[in-house]
């Protein structure tokens, strides 16, 4: 049996975003293995709830060979809770010498063989340690700030613009060093794949996420679901492309099929940059949601309409596994030999083609019924979890 400390950023549960349900899917799987695992979780204490505390708590009391250690990177006094706002906003990744101090003491009392880092703030946290590491990678974030600026423009006038220059630039340039001495780098995504290796990253290997829904029966009504973090910049696009170029044309379809869209995400306070959309009845904002297996069973299809490529949409790879047709752009057909338009999924070229697909969906039943079957059959076929987090537990326990 080895030790394992796997660090993470954020609330490791299967009902949380993806990269908190793959960090504890990977350290349920490696404890079913035998091996002893440790969690330990960078979670400032300005943002946690007393519903997270009592989240660590029991899962502590009910797991026998997994434990979650939280280190808060920052103290807690109230003046330092205003300023600690305006330093997190501008340097997200900031490790200080708090949060080194705890992490060599559970480091030096739990003397891992391996040590785990899910995305950046982990690998940037355990860049100088001695022991073995592998990674999990995140889309590449330059890329992702450059998009932020593409959608609005209107940054390049404020002070934000040139503090992201500055990460875009440092990143780029201190990335490959963080990053490769591990033994692997895993990466969720074909196109960061791609970028990475062009950047000369080590040790790469691909992986898809891992699914945390259930099966489903065909929905009795026509709500189409929409999914994501609204502060997201790709649902920030989606919305944005909702708003201007496709609500006119579905508001016909409402009319004709009784339509709706339900829109499923945290931080629902965002939604009032949407006006137009928050005074359509047949639009519904839900913000977070405790289960989404709820709105997959009770949805005829998953909306995704942003254009922009840059990763692999998790909630895609969700709606496969359960069956749930899928109404998308080209763009997020992030691999040509798995998604085949109007066989598993529907990819359009253009707003026109899109609304037509959705067209079909709601007026072909055996069309539905076809999309649906296969893209169950893909997934069950070709993605599968469960071969998926065996073939990862198998590299990396070929590395301790």
């Amino acid at each position: 049996m080895s030790k394992i400390a796997i660090f993470c950023h954020g609330v490791p549960n299967l009902d949380s975003n993806q990269p908190n349900a793959d960090t504890l899917m990977h350290a349920k799987k490696l404890s079913t293995s035998g091996h002893e695992v440790k969690i330990i979780s960078i979670y400032n204490e300005i943002y946690q709830s007393d519903e997270t505390q009592e989240y660590y708590k029991k899962f502590n009391e009910n797991e026998n060979n997994i434990q979650i250690i939280i280190i808060h990177p920052l103290l807690n006094s109230y003046f330092k809770k205003i300023s600690n706002r305006v330093i997190l906003k501008l340097y997200p990744n900031l490790i200080d010498k708090e949060l080194i101090k705890q992490r060599d003491k559970i480091l030096n009392e739990f003397k891992p063989d391996l040590v785990i880092n899910f995305f950046e703030r982990a690998i940037e946290l355990n860049r100088s340690i001695k022991i073995k590491k592998i990674n999990f990678l995140s889309i590449p974030l330059d890329l992702i700030e450059i998009l932020r600026f593409k959608l609005n423009l209107k940054m390049l006038l404020t002070f934000s613009f040139l503090n992201s220059l500055i990460f875009i630039i440092s990143y780029k340039l201190r990335f490959k060093y963080l990053v490769n001495d591990a033994k692997i780098n895993f990466i969720s995504c074909p196109q960061s794949y791609d970028v990475y290796k062009k950047r000369k990253i080590n040790n790469l290997r691909f992986f898809f996420p891992l699914n945390r829904i259930k099966p489903r029966n065909f929905a009795k009504n026509n709500q189409l679901l929409m999914i994501g973090n609204l502060k997201s910049t790709f649902v920030i696009d989606a919305l944005k492309h909702l708003n201007d170029e496709l609500v006119f044309e579905i508001e016909k379809l409402k009319e004709e099929f009784n339509l709706s869209i339900i829109i499923v995400g945290k931080f629902e306070n965002e939604k009032y940059k949407y006006k137009n959309l928050l005074n359509k009845d047949w639009i519904k904002f839900k913000g977070w949601v405790d289960d989404v297996n709820h709105y997959f069973k009770d949805s005829l299809a998953l909306f995704v309409p942003s254009k922009y490529k840059l990763s692999v949409r998790t909630k895609i790879l969700d709606a496969f596994s359960s069956g749930l047709p899928v109404i998308t752009y080209k763009a997020n057909n992030f691999d040509k030999e798995l998604f085949k338009n109007n066989e598993n999924i529907i990819c359009a070229d253009n707003s026109d083609e899109l609304i037509l697909g959705l067209r079909n969906i709601l007026v072909n039943k055996d069309f539905r019924s076809h999309i649906s079957k296969n893209s169950f059959r893909t997934y069950n076929k070709k993605i599968y979890v469960e071969k998926t987090i065996d073939q990862n537990i198998n590299l990396i326990e070929n590395n301790l």
